[in-house]
């Protein structure tokens, strides 16, 4: 009667083996070892480009930054201020650290090269092609004009 019984132990070995083989466990993106980080976020255009500088402080207790400036040739700037300083919210700072370690994470090559990622440090820079779909889910984190999370800064 007992050889018929399973014992619970190998059921559970066999399920966690299929679980973890069919369902890698979720990646951890750590903090950046160099305090503060910086990304920037280049989005080229027909005659200008947007870009998005970032200050991450995510292992102090500071605030993050990101830097907003909106490039045109010489011959069509005005004196309007084109660059505006916002403050990052902690939740925006560690959502644009994800994203931006998952867009090195990809191996896939870029189909756009009109959006580009560098992150600097005191190591160097190093530089990443996003696809339009990447560059627009960084908009959405860093842009003032679309994410109402922002406060502007005073200079």
């Amino acid at each position: 009667m007992s050889s018929n019984r399973v014992r619970i132990s190998d059921v559970e070995s066999i399920m966690n083996f299929a679980l973890r083989s069919r369902f890698p466990p979720p990646l951890a993106w750590p903090a950046p070892l160099t305090n503060p980080s910086y990304l920037e976020v280049e989005i080229n255009q027909a005659m200008n480009k947007l870009i998005f500088s970032l200050t991450l402080n995510l292992r102090a207790n500071a605030a993050s930054t990101v830097a907003y400036l909106d490039w045109v040739p010489s011959y069509f700037r005005s004196s309007s201020n084109r660059q505006v300083l916002h403050e990052l919210p902690e939740e925006d700072a560690d959502a644009s650290w994800r994203l931006a370690c998952r867009c090195w994470a990809s191996t896939r090559p870029s189909t756009s090269q009109c959006c580009e990622l560098r992150f600097r440090s005191s190591e160097g820079q190093q530089s990443w092609a996003l696809s339009a779909l990447e560059a627009e889910t960084f908009r959405t984190l860093v842009d003032h004009r679309r994410n109402h999370n922002l406060r502007p800064l005073t200079q």
